[in-house]
């Protein structure tokens, strides 16, 4: 029976807390220091990881992903052996190289030269085998020009491609990566892409933590999800990414609904003023999402009043956060003191810069509505609405034909899309892409 490149027992690590309170700032706190240690109590420890299983097969391609904070990059260092586990056991099965902190072992007043026998020695390298590889540890990080010079001179970025060519010409039947492919330029970032996936045809095991998902789906046939330290999912890559996408929305939900019931509660205690100007007491976002920018705020006669505002889904329930192209409503829901002719109803988006997106009402798709009296709604429906991932702004407002406001409410909600596509721009419309010749197209579970 083949055994796994890496396994995995029930692993669990502890780091210190660090109390200002508890600084040892006498001779008698000093003296008396081991005997608080040894009354050390488990609210002293933070527990950065709690019962880790794996095991990962010679040759697989494995994901470690989660919000910051979650564990991923100490159980990477974990298997690097870097740090030891407080608890737990961890055998790794085969030489290791790891990308986790690039160029940790150079030495700032040396050359890169001396630098990369230094550091190829401490990955496991031969003397012997630093010398027959030197010329492609270079050319691979490009840096000819550059490598007699002390390493105290080199830019970020060369400090990393360095590590990083080191790192990957050890030909390490394990690879660890932590998010390091912002290593360099666009073509550099390509250039260690290409060495990943080779890698990877070249069945060689390898772990790696992103947050591009994109990538780790691509790369990887399996993903563990962390969060909070504890192993939340395992399984195959589409199906545990799905599911943190989906709690991350759910968590993006919950945060948007707290601001729009804000926004709600504030409502129903101003009054819109004619002057537009804001309020006495005007609207104001505490979420801090709007920085520098204009604070959103009403204003208006007052004799269509907007009582609510509501963002739905397909299934008409409320929703803050959706995926590019979905089905989205828009519903208004006024208030009209008296019978208001040729009233106008709109609505518009914009970035959280300012950035205007798109904005309509039911005159400019002439729509002309007679009048309105007492209590109703108007929607907007989008079967498709294709703005790009990003959170956006939303205005909406009812005036009279000449523009005279009767109620506005100017960037008062917020609505978030995302999309696993990196399109750019702010929106994406329907296409398709034609081909003529002698082409040939790699299916997507075919690109890796």
């Amino acid at each position: 029976m083949v055994k796994p490149a890496i396994c995995v027992e029930d692993v669990s690590k502890a780091f210190k807390k660090h109390h200002r309170r508890k600084h040892f700032l006498t001779m008698k706190s000093t003296l008396v220091k081991d005997i608080w240690a040894r009354n050390r109590t488990s609210d002293d420890l933070f527990w950065a990881l709690k019962n880790i299983n794996i095991d990962v097969k010679q040759g697989e391609t494995v994901g470690l992903i989660g919000s910051n904070g979650s564990g991923k990059s100490t159980l990477l260092k974990i298997f690097a052996g870097i740090l030891k586990p407080t608890s737990g056991h961890v055998h790794i099965n085969g030489r290791l190289s790891a990308l986790i902190e690039l160029g940790a072992g150079f030495h700032p007043e040396i050359s890169g030269r001396e630098n990369v026998f230094i550091n190829g020695i401490m990955l496991g390298l031969s003397k012997s085998e630093i010398h027959r590889k030197f010329k492609e540890i270079v050319d691979f990080a490009e840096l000819w020009d550059f490598i007699d010079n002390p390493v105290r001179t080199y830019s970020s970025g060369m400090f990393m491609r360095l590590g990083f060519s080191v790192a990957v010409h050890v030909n390490p039947e394990i690879l660890l990566i932590d998010e390091v492919l912002a290593v360099g330029d666009q073509s550099f970032v390509h250039k260690c892409l290409e060495r990943i996936f080779d890698f990877k045809r070249r069945k060689k095991t390898i772990v790696v933590v992103s947050h591009d998902l994109s990538s780790i789906e691509k790369l990887c046939s399996r993903v563990m999800w962390l969060s909070g330290g504890n192993q939340k999912q395992l399984g195959p890559s589409r199906e545990v990414i799905g599911s943190y996408l989906m709690a991350v929305s759910k968590k993006e939900e919950d945060r948007y609904a707290s601001q729009h019931q804000k926004i709600v509660e504030s409502i129903d205690s101003l009054s819109a003023s004619e002057d537009g100007e804001s309020p006495p007491n005007g609207l104001s976002v505490e979420s801090g999402l709007l920085g520098n920018m204009e604070k959103p705020r009403r204003w208006g006669t007052g004799e269509v009043e907007i009582s609510k505002v509501l963002i739905l889904d397909s299934k008409n329930e409320q929703r803050y956060v959706f995926q590019t192209g979905e089905p989205v409503s828009i519903r208004i829901e006024y208030s009209a003191k008296q019978k208001i002719e040729n009233p106008v109803f709109g609505i518009g988006f914009n970035l959280l810069d300012g950035t205007w997106c798109f904005g309509t009402n039911t005159h400019l798709e002439n729509i002309r509505i007679r009048s309105v009296e007492g209590t109703g709604w108007v929607q907007i429906v989008f079967p498709s609405l294709p703005l790009l991932e990003n959170t956006y702004l939303m205005s909406v407002a009812v005036h009279a034909a000449d523009e005279k406001p009767y109620d506005y409410h100017n960037k008062m909600y917020t609505v978030a899309f995302r999309s696993t596509i990196r399109d750019g721009g702010i929106f994406r419309p329907d296409h398709e892409w034609l081909f003529s010749g002698n082409v040939s197209i790699i299916n997507a579970d075919e690109s890796s």
